[in-house]
């Protein structure tokens, strides 16, 4: 994540799967930096009762779509 500030990143996708909750050095880190990170899981991690901590930090969070997530989530950063 800090890398990005150095290498001038414009945005990130993280999809934190297992790091979804009990990471705060993740969340941490997210919510450091200065382009927009989405968090993106191809299934609804809340059908399962998981509560995401990322969410807190993300730009906004991309869910149950499958691959098409990913395209979304691209399509979201390059509107920002």
């Amino acid at each position: 994540m800090y890398q990005g500030h150095a290498t001038g990143v414009d945005g990130a996708i993280i999809n934190p799967a297992g790091f979804t909750t009990g990471y705060p050095a993740l969340c941490a880190a997210i919510a450091q930096v200065s382009y927009p990170v989405y968090e993106l899981h191809m299934t609804n991690p809340a059908v399962r009762g998981r509560i995401s901590e990322v969410a807190r930090v993300a730009s906004g969070v991309i869910t149950g779509f499958g691959i098409e997530g990913y395209r979304m989530a691209m399509e979201g950063l390059l509107l920002q």
